[in-house]
């Protein structure tokens, strides 16, 4: 009877405990050091140097899985240190002036998601800025800087918005984010100079679906604050409550009844 009730009171514990953490999983970002340096090691395949340039030639040569990222890959940040043992990541990418050339390919900058800086200015990349480097799925980037390179098509709306028109600086092909059908009809044409310095003229609104994509990321990196900071103790406490409330009910319906003897 007493085992019986024990299990009856701890196997709902142990699903809802399961439950938490499966969900966990879910929010937390299982992005780690390791998938920085892969998605670096495949954006370097895709860039060559141009002629006359050699320090892209250590970028070339010197990003490899081999080499610790943090302290010999040329033009790369991380945050942490092995010393306080914190979690590393890549936070920083400075690649301005290196004399680099080629497209960036999509999978490659947009999955750093701890990044804080990037600048590539003052290069010969070329092609289209990825769809994926957008704010939603660089949601800590302060610092960006893409300017005199060769880009073309158009800014992806969230870094439009989030980053001023010097960012994307002397990009001859490059232009402002798409408008949407209704915003075509309703407002006027977004009128952007990006081979100057000036800052663009901006007139009627620009299609913010990206920006949606960003505040949807915003708010799940708050939901696993919440449950770090608050879900997380209060199931651990909960679940030490229950568990001494469980052995001292035991430990009652356990104990053997004392009966009084008669005198005579």
């Amino acid at each position: 009877m007493m085992k019986s009730s024990t299990n009856n009171v701890l196997l709902p514990l142990i699903i809802m405990v399961v439950f938490f953490f499966h969900l966990l999983q879910g929010v937390i970002p299982s992005s780690d050091l390791e998938a920085d340096k892969k998605a670096l090691v495949q954006f370097a395949k895709n860039m060559d140097a141009v002629p006359g340039a050699g320090s892209s030639r250590k970028v070339m040569t010197g990003w490899s899985m081999k080499a610790p990222i943090c302290t010999s890959w040329v033009g790369v940040n991380c945050s942490g240190s092995r010393l306080d043992g914190s979690r590393r990541r890549v936070v920083g990418v400075n690649l301005g002036g290196f004399g680099i050339q080629g497209t960036i390919p999509e999978k490659t900058i947009g999955r750093l998601d701890a990044l804080e800086t990037l600048r590539l200015e003052d290069n010969r990349l070329t092609g289209a800025i990825p769809a994926d480097l957008t704010v939603g799925n660089l949601p800590n980037l302060k610092h960006l800087n893409l300017s005199n390179n060769r880009f073309n098509g158009s800014i992806p709306s969230s870094l439009f918005t989030h980053f001023p028109a010097s960012s994307f600086a002397n990009n001859s092909l490059l232009s402002g984010p798409p408008m949407n059908h209704h915003q075509m009809t309703t407002s006027s044409l977004v009128s952007v100079n990006l081979n100057s310095q000036q800052q663009p003229s901006l007139i009627g609104s620009v299609d913010h679906s990206s920006s949606q994509t960003y505040t949807v990321r915003k708010t799940k990196f708050n939901l696993k604050r919440f449950l770090l900071v608050f879900v997380l103790p209060t199931v651990v406490l909960l679940s030490l409550l229950i568990i001494w409330l469980c052995k001292r009910k035991c430990n009652l319906l356990g104990r053997p009844e004392v009966k009084s003897e008669s005198s005579t």
